[in-house]
């Protein structure tokens, strides 16, 4: 599936909403996405799971000093 702009920015706010949000509140924004938005439900799970694998990662610094190597 092919995502207009509109399409993205959604998915983006829902996204940054869901992931923003812990534990059971997380659960519930989750629960009124699907309700408000359930084409795009899947692809907000997707990107959650995708950022909880390579969170790690993201801590991680871009560049590492020479003197580090």
């Amino acid at each position: 599936m092919t995502l207009d702009s509109q399409r993205w920015e959604r998915l983006q706010e829902l996204f940054t909403e869901a992931h923003a949000a812990a534990g059971n509140a997380r659960d519930h924004v989750l629960d009124r996405i699907m309700e408000t938005d359930p084409d795009l439900i899947d692809d907000v799970r997707a990107l959650l799971e995708s950022d909880a694998r390579t969170g790690a990662l993201d801590a991680l610094p871009a560049v590492v000093p020479v003197s580090r190597l």
